[in-house]
Order: structure tokens, then C-alpha cells, then sequence
């Protein structure tokens, strides 16, 4: 065995996943999640950080196909892709992923493809896609440009920003699939079952909490600004990445204010929704939500049974507690979840651990000062939203009714409240929810929502 191949395979014996998640696959990516953590893998925080590119489910569109090779382009090499379409081909697909780590020949293929089609960034003026935001977001009479983030925020506290910018280029781009292993999978070249967490959580409204920085694959902004020089043929932008612009801070000064796309490819985020932000720091002054699959024509599925609705409401339970930084509460949550998923299901363990879950929960007086008054939704906000009254309250009492239909859904009672939020209620409320709030405290609110876009989930809650 030469000296490469040992250290590649040393190197491969912990690689880095990052998950991307399509709408409706939350069982394919709880199945990998659980994969990953019993080899002692480690879930990626950012494609910049992975070895491995997981896609669960099958893109409904090329929308999402360009935003996965988008993914896919930030990875760096050694490097991996497999596209996981069902529960049980999941190990394999992993295993796959494995020997294509290790396969040196391959991947020098792959990085000497990936210079060969390195292309320099083309330029973009000022006010490229100014229609996805308001021009009141960046405190000027001009449209801002966008900027776009295409992954996801792979650990625990990243502020992943995945989007789609049809006006963005890539730095570098896979030509052809030199796979050595066959197949109808694509091998290109969480974190583990303890992810790292956002501690900056905690501090939410104008505390200033830095939660998710860098996650984010990487930001393709748009050239622009209010004074155009001329420099011959110098580009003021460093590697074509445009400056941020100035707008009027709360406090009458002037603030770098800066465009960011969340999703639709981010850890503990709803797959499928996009969040296009206006920032001034981390503040989001500005937020358009753009929901993507779910408005494909997919046969409904027939409903969740009890314990596949417990397990689903788990997850978000265990989204939100990971990104509050309380790790152990979320492994509690997360042995719950696999309990749920068991089959069969030993009933009397997954009471005991839901009614453990919930009573350790509402105990923290720590998660209770983090999530009281974070997002209130009145009585009257949510008849006009069309949201049920469950959902009504702050983040923490949301959370609190999230895990009282956890155990009654272990218990099968079937008076448990409804907590779906229609597509509707999502793109007009969610605006008012998060402007103001910092990335980290939004992220805690669009977890505690739950949101589903996937129209099969949407069957199951009807």
C-alpha cells in the first residue's frame, strides 16, 4: 500500500457529511443522521467543511438540481456525493461514499477537472435581482444587490445560507463523473451524534447574538455600489464579490447592510424554505420567504400514524434545542426519536422517555429566560394568519405544546392539538416574526414553528 492511499485512508475514517435535505425526505435524513452517528462520523457544519455530500430524496425540479451542484462545488477535495432515495440503501450508500474518499486515483481526476474548469467571476451592476427584496432594506433609493449563500448551516450554530442566484457563477465546476464505481448514484469528489452548538442563542432581540456565522457555503454577491469609478480595468470588488452597501442604522448612523439567503439547504431549517435577508451586522432588517417544492403535484400520503407524528414533532423539538445550545437535552430528545421509529415501537419506553423529555424541559429556567417573549403570536394574529390556536404564544410556549402532543401521540389521544403552518401563514407571517431579531434568535423561531412544506406532510396534518 503506497503512503498516499494509507493517509487517505486514515484520513477516511471520520469523514464529514453534510446533508442535504429535499422536502418531504425528513425520515431518509433522520435514517442518515443515525448512520452517521454510530460509525462516528460527523455531521458537517458548512460543504466547505465536508468529505462527503449526502442528498436525501429526489429533486422535484432543476431548481434544486443547480442548487445541489452548487453545493457540490464547494466542497473540497478528497470529496464524495451520494444521493440516498431510500431507508435501505442508506448504509450502502455511505459505504459507497467511504471507498470514494479513499480512491486516489479518482480524485485526482476530479481535482485536476476542477482546475481545468475554473472560471474567473463575471461582474454584475448594481441592482441585479433588487425585485426579491425591498428597496427600504438597504437604506437607500437604489436596489441592493443580492447575495446569495448555497449550503447550509451543516452544524448546530452555523448560519448556513443556502440559496439559489441565477446570476451567480461558480469559482469552480465538475465536468463529467469520472466515478470508478458504477451505478446509478453519483459518488462526487450531522455532525456526529454531539453537534456543536450556538451558545449565542441564548441572547436574543437586540442582544446582539452572533449565532450561525459561517455556515454558509459561500456568498456570491453582486458588483454594486452608489459611485462608479473608473479604474481602467480594476475591479474594486476582491474576487469579484461586491462590497456591502451603507443604510440607516435604528440609531440615525450609517451600517453596512448586506443581502443573505438562508436555506434552502440548511441543518435544523425546514428543507425547501428560503429566507432572502437584508442584514445590517447580524440584524435582519428585511426577510422575504420563498417556499420551493412545495407547490409540486405529488399524490397526497395517507396520514401519519401516532407514533411517526411523535417522531416528526421530536424533530423539530430536537432542531430547536440543538440551536439553543442544550446539547444533552437534544441527545435525550434524539434517543426519543429513535425509540418512535423503532418497529416495533416498545410503547411503555417511549412514554417514559416523552414524559422524561418534557419534564426536563420545562425544569430549565435557563431555556425558559432564552425563549419567553421570542415571537408572540396573539390570538388575533393567528385568525388572521389562518394559523391554529396551538401555535399562538411565544417560542417557549410553542415548545412547551409541542411536547404535550408528543406524549399524547405516544399515548394515542386523539385530542391532540393540530400545530401545521400553512404555506399561506408562512409567507406572510414569518416577516413579522424575524425582522429585528438577530440570525441566531431567528433560526430559534422558525425552528419552534415547525414548518412543513413538503405537500405529502402537508396531507399528514390535515
Amino acid at each position: 500500500m503506497d503512503l498516499n492511499r494509507w493517509l487517505a485512508k486514515c484520513a477516511a475514517r471520520r469523514p464529514h457529511v453534510f446533508l442535504a435535505e429535499l422536502p418531504g425526505n425528513w425520515a431518509l435524513r433522520v435514517a442518515t443522521q443515525n448512520l452517521i452517528a454510530a460509525r462516528g462520523w460527523r455531521q458537517a457544519v458548512s460543504p466547505a467543511d465536508a468529505d462527503v455530500l449526502a442528498v436525501c430524496g429526489t429533486a422535484a425540479d432543476d431548481e434544486f438540481d443547480d442548487l445541489i451542484d452548487r453545493l457540490w462545488d464547494q466542497l473540497p477535495g478528497p470529496r464524495a456525493r451520494v444521493d440516498i432515495r431510500d431507508l435501505s440503501a442508506t448504509s450502502s450508500q455511505l459505504d459507497r461514499a467511504a471507498g470514494v474518499l479513499i480512491d486516489t486515483r479518482w480524485q485526482r481526476t476530479d481535482a485536476l477537472n476542477r482546475t481545468q474548469s475554473a472560471a474567473p467571476m463575471p461582474q454584475h451592476d448594481a441592482g441585479t435581482e433588487a425585485h426579491h427584496m425591498p428597496h427600504s432594506a438597504t437604506g437607500h433609493g437604489h436596489p441592493a444587490d443580492n447575495v446569495s449563500s448555497e449550503t447550509a448551516h451543516g452544524g448546530d450554530d452555523a448560519n448556513g445560507h443556502d440559496g439559489s442566484d441565477d446570476h451567480a457563477t461558480h469559482d469552480q465546476k465538475r465536468q463529467g463523473d469520472a466515478s470508478p464505481h458504477g451505478g446509478s448514484d453519483r459518488h462526487h469528489p450531522e455532525q456526529d451524534s454531539h453537534e456543536p452548538t450556538d451558545h449565542s442563542a441564548h441572547q436574543h432581540h437586540d442582544h446582539g447574538a452572533h449565532g450561525d456565522p459561517g455556515e454558509d457555503g459561500h456568498h456570491d454577491m453582486g458588483h454594486s455600489g452608489h459611485h462608479h469609478m473608473d479604474h481602467s480595468d480594476m475591479d474594486m470588488a476582491p474576487a469579484g464579490i461586491a462590497l456591502a452597501q451603507g443604510g440607516e442604522d435604528r440609531d440615525g448612523l450609517e451600517m453596512d447592510a448586506l443581502h443573505v439567503r438562508l436555506g434552502p439547504f440548511l441543518a435544523y431549517w425546514p428543507a425547501g424554505l428560503m429566507l432572502r435577508c437584508a442584514l445590517q451586522g447580524d440584524v435582519i432588517t428585511a426577510a422575504q420567504p420563498h417556499l420551493m417544492g412545495a407547490a409540486s403535484n405529488e399524490q397526497p400520503q395517507p396520514p401519519l400514524g401516532s407514533w411517526m407524528q411523535a417522531a416528526r414533532h421530536t424533530d423539530h423539538v430536537i432542531d430547536l434545542l440543538v440551536l439553543a445550545g442544550w446539547p444533552r437535552a437534544a441527545a435525550r430528545a434524539r434517543r426519543l426519536r429513535q425509540v418512535l421509529l423503532d418497529d416495533p415501537v416498545d410503547n411503555l419506553e417511549a412514554s417514559k422517555q416523552a414524559d422524561a423529555l418534557a419534564t426536563v424541559v420545562r425544569r430549565s429556567r435557563v431555556l425558559r429566560w432564552a425563549l419567553r417573549d421570542l415571537a408572540p403570536i396573539a390570538g388575533d394574529d393567528s385568525d388572521r394568519y389562518g394559523l391554529a390556536a396551538a401555535l399562538g404564544g411565544d417560542t417557549y410556549d410553542r415548545l412547551l405544546t409541542r411536547l404535550d402532543v408528543v406524549q399524547r401521540a405516544v399515548r394515542d389521544e386523539a385530542d391532540a392539538a393540530q400545530l401545521h403552518v400553512p404555506d399561506s401563514a408562512v409567507e406572510h407571517m414569518l416577516p413579522d416574526l424575524v425582522e429585528g431579531l438577530d440570525l441566531a434568535t431567528a433560526r430559534l423561531v422558525i425552528a419552534g414553528l415547525g414548518i412543513e412544506l413538503s405537500p405529502a406532510e402537508r396531507g399528514h396534518h390535515a
